[in-house]
């Protein structure tokens, strides 16, 4: 963000010089000498520019107008970088030379359409980020792993004590891959990484506090879910029973649906914008 208010302020003052330098050759086309062409050739400069100033000052018209002209721009720059963070990736690019072929995956999982299978995956983190934001613990119990539910409970708990909410919505998936899956007995364990736009901030008694509410984030994720191919019908947390709800009766854990449900295990941010 900095540098791009360097970038804005550079801008400014180049085109703001140029304008002045356009007035002054204009007021000065009357004459056929440079008067700021003195022998030494370093004090013409520096007067010229203070005449230039006092040709401003001296002009409200002239000046009102370059007051004008600068607004407009800055608010087309405004603008303009944020369409370009709420649309675009902002550079942020997958290195595919981690992606692992299609054999590797299909290995284990079937012939499967990769790019709807990565789009389901990402509508499941989509959904996490949604039960996330609204307190939803029913929702996150069914998308998540028991730890790591467990470790978004007292997140979520702190933040209603405080009163807080972190809003995220209007998600766009510019990138996914597939760059990891392994099977240990009925269990696959897979990894992917994602670019993903999308706005987040925190709100506290409905105030923003952090974040922006119109600028979007890029963010480049590894995200790794877990499924259960096979069932022997026994918890795998505890190894009771299961009842047809799949919420163990012994230790509550809510066990995904053998071959359809995954569950995310993990999210780590690798890069964001």
């Amino acid at each position: 963000m900095k540098k791009d208010n360097k970038k804005r302020i550079l801008l400014l003052s180049l085109i703001l010089g140029l304008f002045l330098l356009f007035i002054n050759v204009r007021a000065d086309s009357g004459y056929d000498v440079d008067w700021g062409g003195g022998g030494s050739g370093g004090g013409g400069d520096i007067s010229g520019i203070f005449d230039l100033i006092l040709l401003l000052f001296r002009n409200p018209i002239l000046f009102i107008i370059v007051v004008i002209i600068i607004i407009i721009l800055v608010i087309y720059m405004n603008k303009k970088d944020k369409t370009l963070h709420n649309t675009t990736s902002m550079g942020l690019t997958l290195f595919t030379h981690r992606q692992i072929p299609y054999e590797q995956v299909s290995a284990i999982l079937g012939n499967i359409d990769m790019n709807a299978f990565i789009n389901d995956r990402f509508n499941d983190f989509v959904a996490i980020q949604n039960g996330w934001m609204n307190f939803n613990h029913d929702l996150l119990r069914t998308k998540l792993t028991d730890e790591l539910y467990n470790q978004y409970a007292i997140q979520l708990d702190t933040m209603q004590i405080k009163n807080q909410q972190n809003v995220m919505s209007d998600f766009n998936l510019f990138q996914g891959m597939i760059t990891g899956i392994i099977q240990e007995g009925n269990k696959v364990t897979l990894t992917m990484e994602i670019i993903t736009g999308f706005f987040d901030y925190l709100t506290e008694n409905g105030q923003v506090v952090r974040g922006k509410n119109d600028r979007k984030v890029v963010v480049h994720y590894e995200l790794t879910f877990v499924c259960n191919l096979g069932s022997n019908g026994l918890c795998p947390n505890c190894g009771a029973k299961l009842p047809e709800t799949n919420v163990c009766d012994f230790c509550h854990s809510v066990v995904p649906n053998v071959g359809t449900d995954w569950v995310m295990s993990k999210k780590e941010t690798l890069k964001q914008k």
